[in-house]
C-alpha cells in the first residue's frame, strides 16, 4: 500500500521525511492514522516506526 501511495504522490513529498508526514502516516479518504504490530512488540503507529527507522539507517551510514 506504501508503494502505491508512493508511486501515486511523490510529487508531494522531495524527501523520506516529508513521505512520512505527509503520505505513509494515515489514510488519505478517512484521516485514520495507521498502526503496525510487530511479534512481541506493542502497537505503533506507522509514522513513529517509520521516523525511527530512518534515524537508525542515518546513523548506520
Amino acid at each position: 500500500h506504501l508503494r502505491l501511495k508512493y508511486r501515486k504522490g511523490k510529487k508531494y513529498a522531495k524527501s523520506a521525511e516529508q513521505f512520512i508526514n505527509r503520505l505513509a502516516t494515515k489514510s488519505s479518504w478517512t484521516g485514520n492514522v495507521y498502526y503496525l504490530s510487530c511479534e512481541g512488540e506493542e502497537r505503533r503507529s506507522v509514522g513513529e516506526w517509520l521516523t525511527e527507522r530512518l534515524a537508525a539507517y542515518k546513523q548506520s551510514d
